[in-house]
């Protein structure tokens, strides 16, 4: 999975040297992904950007504008120094594989290589990607207190997890746009939506 994402990246990102990514495979080879941890053995003792929280109310709205809510683990997004300061924090659900996606897409989701979903790939969260395009916030005071009364931090990052929670926030928020819309940016046209 891992050599997977390297060469992804590298194809993202072609400014990224040749040498650089040689040397990141040979250091890759002597860790045995099967077996990578990607959490701390408990979670940090304060709330940090990539926990792994429980049970965790998110409500998405369809085309129809009708509400469907689920229960589900979400992951902090937010900087950790943002979550003391903050009104709202930012958190992706995970979703459960078997729910919404065929044997194709869970392949193409454990390599890493879907820009708006991540997965912990050989975890105790193998049955769980994370969907990026489903963040929403909560207030830090309402889910303080939802961590006192029903819910918990499962699991904390560790730096393997930390950075690949990075590399995968960089590649869908900051990834270059297409040719077209550079264009456009570039001279100043205006396009009318209808």
């Amino acid at each position: 999975m891992i050599k997977e994402f390297i060469e992804f990246t590298s194809d993202l990102f072609p400014s990224i040297s040749p040498y650089t990514k040689e040397n990141v495979n040979k250091a890759i080879e002597q860790f045995d992904y099967d077996n990578l941890e990607w959490f701390r053995p408990r979670p940090i003792s304060y709330l940090s950007q990539g926990d792994i929280i429980t049970k965790l109310p998110f409500t998405f709205i369809d085309e129809n504008g009708d509400k469907d809510t689920i229960l589900t683990k979400g992951i902090i997004l937010s900087n950790t120094c943002d979550i003391d300061h903050d009104d709202y924090i930012i958190i992706a659900p995970l979703i459960e594989y078997d729910s919404i996606l065929n044997e194709n897409q869970k392949r193409i989701v454990k390599s890493n290589k879907y820009y708006d979903k991540m997965c912990f790939t050989n975890s105790q969260l193998d049955g769980y990607f994370i969907d990026f395009t489903r963040s929403t916030t909560f207030n830090r005071k309402l889910l303080l207190r939802l961590l006192k009364e029903k819910t918990n931090v499962e699991y904390s990052l560790n730096q393997y997890g930390y950075y690949l929670l990075l590399t995968k926030l960089t590649i869908y928020f900051m990834r270059p746009e297409d040719q077209d819309t550079n264009k456009i940016r570039e001279t100043g046209n205006i396009i009318v939506y209808s």
